[in-house]
């Protein structure tokens, strides 16, 4: 690796000599790309149901659910009056009328409100079915306060229709958008919105809040929209400030402006082409291509003013400069790529195509380095000035302190591991659903006002089998339902069961005079079975029982609904169910729970262990390819632990102060394994330089990778932290995550780089050589 071969001198020659065709080829490329980038923005996937791929058991058992019951996604929409009460006749109206216009939201199959609840009432020996409120502008006093009364008593209403002290109602859509909506659901949630904005102007009193299933997966493009407002300018901006800062030259900013843009509008385009597609997940994307592909540009750049600095011609400056960096930048992104495209072991589609979409970011940021940006540089009119380099002192300083501190630092960190590595295993996977997005979108603060004032937004859905068809009817189904639905709702976090049972009790009790004594399943199947007939002739289309019973009877939905109940806690209540029904209650057949935050809590720690192997296949290859390139085994290994160890200690300092781990921590962990090998990489390149071409010994090659690239790597990883330190504003918290780990991990990589990695040398290296002469900063 010390000697340069041929093939890299005589490459970088035709790109010099050959650079105009390099920028030809250059436009043809991005021009092919961009035919991508129309088919990108347009296949932008809108549905939650992108996060779980059709292997994912739990995503399974979920279209099995939807297939037998119909789709639960919905766009609920909740009022609250200024005066804190729902229960006004022109609160009432308004929600009336709403909800009798909601019927018309396009792909709308259902809407269930407080008004239009189906109210049941005995006359003679009929059974009677009508809303609750069906006219608003007749009621009374005494009717207002017979509705409260109800609506307080009614399982159905109480904690998921109207809050308990009356404060919040809700209008409930249920959608039947077709799979992969796009365009359906925009149209459906514009028509919402119109509605909602024509009650805030007929009823001024009332404030309104959207959330839902169907919001959820709008509110993704809404977030991507945002991150690109704002991340996009503040990335570039930061950009610009800190290689002006480190290069002082507009033309130097130009030249890693051009890479960047370069790699990062081809990647996109080539992601648009091969299919690959936009989420929730993979709209930050162009964010990391962005913030990686600066530091090859950078350690050119810096290579280059170097020798111009020191009196080298422009020409020889930039074939220097390319020549330097060919190999290690070569090295440092293929690592990174691996890292990235390790993702393709992940369960979650949107980080497999996050992995591949910036894993050929990264590729291309090498290939404009060395051609484009090369052939771009001979064009600009650099000044070959002489400049006094502080950082030239501030690398001597550091090296001093490295190999003469050597042995303090060893202990420190070697101390520092073990405990870190043990607090990496206080980390738990745990999710919360809702707050996958952050308080910038209006998604999040209507969710966030739902939840805490009226229901809760996750769910645990099962069916309920009874075993034979018409089995629902049965006095010991009923009665062993019954039990299951009691069961849940004394569990810690349940906010409301809607059970089966709940219709037939009220029915029992209707046809009883209301008597409260019969509030109760029915201890007959024939009459549990007229009950339910003459309950499903009695209610106007559309809100019959069809999305709570399958056709033969055979067997009913359960839904639970939970309030701030993290997926891990949701997984473990779920299995506890299934435990108590297999138990307890042998009529019962309960199929196995779902819902996205169910399949969230498996997928989390599923993605996790499923991201082991590919840790290991990942850290092996960049190993393998660390020793074929240094040529050297000793070397390969002493970069492993540098490698791993910031991994380690930012998952250790994350176990400490937080300890969930969300679905997103694995690939963080390993796009962190391999972005942070890129100082190890440059540091040991220029020291097998120092070793192997200049003979020097083991104390002075560190002091000449301290001089020769210390400053570039100090430059690079402060860019990339703030690069990541950018996804903390993302309104997407897996997104934050990922910046705040890799940001950490960043910081600890190139702390190991300056301090840990001489201290290695020295122990596992050491010779003796020609001693290093320390130029002094002019």
């Amino acid at each position: 690796m010390a000697s340069r071969p041929g093939f890299v001198d005589q490459f970088t020659e035709s790109v010099l000599r050959y650079r105009v065709w390099i920028l030809v080829a250059t436009l043809a490329l991005v021009a092919g790309s961009a035919l991508g980038l129309k088919p990108l923005i347009e296949n932008f996937a809108l549905d939650y149901r992108v996060l779980f791929s059709e292997k994912n058991p739990q995503y399974r058992a979920f279209l099995a659910m939807e297939a037998i019951y119909g789709k639960r996604d919905n766009i609920m929409i909740a009022l609250a009056p200024d005066d804190g009460n729902v229960y006004t006749p022109k609160t009432l109206a308004a929600i009336h009328k709403l909800t009798e216009r909601a019927w018309q939201t396009p792909y709308s199959k259902r809407v269930d409100s407080l008004t239009n609840f189906q109210h049941t009432y005995a006359l003679n020996d009929d059974l009677i079915v009508e809303s609750l409120v069906p006219d608003p502008t007749l009621l009374t006093e005494s009717d207002l306060s017979r509705i409260r009364a109800f609506a307080l008593s009614e399982p159905y209403l109480l904690n998921r229709m109207v809050s308990e002290q009356g404060h919040v109602t809700a209008v409930n859509i249920m959608m039947n958008l077709p799979s992969d909506a796009g365009p359906e659901q925009y149209q459906a949630v514009d028509f919402v919105r119109g509605l909602i904005a024509d009650v805030r102007k007929e009823a001024p009193w009332l404030k309104l809040y959207m959330t839902g299933e169907t919001m959820m997966g709008h509110s993704a493009v809404e977030a991507g929209m945002y991150d690109a407002n704002v991340l996009f300018p503040i990335m570039y901006g930061l950009i610009l400030v800190i290689a002006w800062l480190f290069l002082r030259s507009v033309w130097g900013v130009l030249g890693v402006l051009s890479v960047i843009s370069l790699s990062t509008v081809v990647a996109l385009g080539l992601s648009g082409l091969l299919d690959i597609r936009l989420s929730m997940m993979t709209g930050v994307a162009p964010v990391i291509i962005l913030t990686l592909a600066v530091a090859d540009s950078i350690h050119l750049l810096v290579t280059m003013f170097q020798k111009l600095r020191a009196g080298v011609a422009k020409h020889e400056a930039i074939a220097y400069a390319t020549r330097s960096v060919f190999q290690p930048a070569l090295i440092t992104n293929l690592t990174v790529a691996i890292g990235f495209f390790s993702l393709n072991t992940s369960e979650v589609p949107p980080f497999q195509d996050l992995g591949n979409m910036v894993g050929m970011g990264i590729a291309l940021a090498w290939l404009f380095t060395v051609t484009t940006l090369p052939a771009l540089l001979t064009y600009m009119p650099f000044k070959a000035t002489v400049q006094h380099q502080a950082s030239a002192e501030v690398m001597d300083r550091l090296a001093d302190f490295a190999i003469n501190r050597r042995n303090e630092l060893s202990i420190a960190f070697v101390l520092s591991l073990v405990f870190m590595a043990y607090a990496m295993t206080q980390n738990r996977f745990n999710d919360l659903f809702p707050e996958m997005f952050g308080p910038q979108i209006q998604f999040r603060q209507d969710t966030d006002f739902i939840r805490k004032n009226l229901t809760g937004v996750m769910q645990i859905h099962h069916s309920v089998e009874s075993g034979q068809p018409g089995g629902i009817f049965t006095a010991n189904y009923l009665e062993q339902l019954e039990r299951l639905t009691d069961w849940y709702e004394d569990q810690p976090g349940v906010m409301h069961v809607e059970s089966y049972t709940t219709v037939q009790k009220r029915l029992n009790r209707t046809m009883h005079a209301e008597n409260d004594l019969y509030y109760r399943v029915p201890d007959d199947h024939e009459l549990a079975a007229q009950y339910h007939l003459l309950y499903e002739l009695s209610v106007p289309y559309g809100l019959d029982l069809n999305n709570t019973i399958d056709i033969d009877r055979t067997a009913t939905r359960l839904t639970v609904t939970l309030g701030n109940v993290e997926s891990q806690d949701i997984v473990v209540l779920e299995k506890r169910a299934e435990e108590y029904t297999h138990k307890h209650l042998p009529n019962l057949q309960l199929v196995e729970g779902v819902g996205p935050s169910v399949m969230l809590g498996h997928a989390a720690k599923r993605n996790g262990e499923a991201m082991v192997s590919g840790a290991l296949t990942a850290l092996l290859t960049i190993t393998v390819i660390l020793v074929l390139s240094m040529r050297s085994l000793k070397l390969g290994m002493i970069s492993l632990l540098p490698n791993i160890a910031p991994t380690i200690f930012a998952f250790g300092i994350w176990g400490l102060f937080e300890g969930n781990l969300g679905i997103s921590a694995a690939p963080a962990a390993m796009v962190a394994l391999g972005i942070v090998g890129d100082d190890t990489i440059h540091f040991l390149d220029e020291y097998l330089i120092a070793r192997r071409r200049e003979g020097l010994g083991t104390e002075a090659a560190i002091r000449y990778a301290f001089r020769h690239v210390g400053a570039a790597l100090g430059v690079n990883v402060t860019i990339l932290i703030l690069g990541f330190s950018v996804l903390d504003l993302s309104a997407l918290k897996p997104n934050n995550f990922l910046g705040l780990m890799t940001a950490l991990s960043l910081f600890f990589s190139l702390a190991f780089t300056y301090f840990m990695i001489p201290a290695m040398l020295m122990y596992f290296d050491k010779d003796k050589g020609a001693p290093y002469a320390i130029p002094r900063a002019t």
